[in-house]
């Protein structure tokens, strides 16, 4: 008796025809063995490439799918950008095919605008190397590492100029920012447990459809100086720490997504 009704979960385990080749034509970067300092510059190359973006759920109206090679023809053929499972879901992917440990794990967002904790609707990578473990994402349309980061807590970490800490957190641990003049942020809580691409089935549709959708456009891209983020409909800007900030109109979106962010739409 098959488990589902529709679903073949093989198919979401294997990586499709010329992946690999797909997504370093992307990142513009060149296959070379594992190691912590070709990881760091892949986290890097990914977010500088591949925006997060939620725009099929908020302004296009478009299914979302976990499945690689749906994922793959969006993202690697189309240009696209996705949210966290396509991001993370994807590049948890391309590690694996290059050799390295790696595996995703479940995060809840500490950064909302709820008066209380929300359900754990995020994910990061995990990567095993060396008998240590390190944290990546690169489906955050925030502050987070432009790298990996050791799992060791309550141990400040320098990623690129950037300084974060891992704490504790109610049986989780939490990732958090360390700004300059300003209170630390905590930014996600995780757990490190392994989890299957397909364990964040249900989250994806929980993101994507329905009263528990994004209700909000958020598109994000870091950038060789700061990042460019729409939020809504205001476009901002951060050129080496100099911040300019702009209201746009619907009409305005698909030219400040393809200036801003490279998205063919």
């Amino acid at each position: 008796m098959a488990w589902s009704r529709n679903i073949h979960w093989k198919d979401y385990m294997e990586a499709p025809e010329h992946f690999i080749d797909l997504y370093m034509k992307r990142l513009q970067m060149e296959i070379e063995k594992p190691s912590l300092d070709y990881l760091g510059r892949l986290v890097r190359a990914n977010q500088q490439a591949i925006p997060f973006e939620n725009l099929d759920i908020t302004d296009f109206g478009k299914p979302v799918s976990l499945r690689p090679d749906r994922m793959t023809e969006k993202i690697l053929v189309g240009g696209r950008g996705g949210f966290c499972f396509e991001l993370n879901g994807l590049f948890s992917l391309l590690l694996k095919e290059l050799g390295f440990a790696s595996y995703l794990c479940i995060c809840r967002l500490l950064r909302h605008s709820e008066d209380t904790d929300v359900p754990a609707t995020h994910c990061a990578i995990v990567t095993v190397m060396d008998g240590k473990k390190y944290l990546c994402d690169v489906g955050s349309g925030g502050p987070v590492p432009s790298g990996c980061l050791l799992l060791e807590p309550d141990t400040e970490q320098c990623v690129n100029g950037k300084r974060y800490v891992i704490r504790q957190r109610d049986g989780w641990q939490s990732l958090v920012y360390i700004r300059k003049d300003k209170p630390p942020l905590p930014l996600f809580a995780f757990a490190d447990v392994p989890f299957l691409l397909m364990d964040f089935y249900g989250n994806a549709l929980m993101r994507s459809e329905g009263d528990s959708a994004y209700e909000v456009r958020h598109v994000s891209l870091r950038t060789d100086t700061g990042y460019a983020d729409i939020t809504s409909n205001r476009l901002t800007v951060n050129n080496g720490g100099k911040k300019t900030r702009r209201t746009f109109s619907d009409e305005e979106l698909p030219e400040l997504l393809r200036t801003c962010f490279h998205l063919p739409v």
